[in-house]
C-alpha cells in the first residue's frame, strides 16, 4: 500500500511547538527518491499535481530545487 501525503494549505510559524522530544526520520530514501522525481517539474505542474495554490507551489518548488 502507497500513501503520499501532501503539505499543509497553512502553516502556523508563531505558535511555540507542544514537544521537546525529537526522532529520526523514517523515510528519508523514499523522500530522497520522490524529491528527485519531482525536481523537473515546473510551480504549475507541482500547483496543479498536488491542488495547491501559486504561492505554495513556487515555494517548495524554490525550496527543493537545484
Amino acid at each position: 500500500m502507497l500513501f503520499l501525503l501532501s503539505p499543509a494549505k497553512s502553516l502556523d510559524y508563531d505558535t511555540p511547538t507542544t514537544t521537546k522530544r525529537h526522532t529520526l526520520p523514517q523515510f528519508v530514501d523514499e523522500s530522497a527518491a520522490l524529491i528527485e522525481v519531482l525536481q523537473p517539474y515546473t510551480p504549475a505542474q507541482i500547483a496543479s499535481l498536488m491542488d495547491l495554490s501559486d504561492a505554495l507551489a513556487s515555494l517548495n518548488v524554490a525550496r527543493y530545487g537545484a
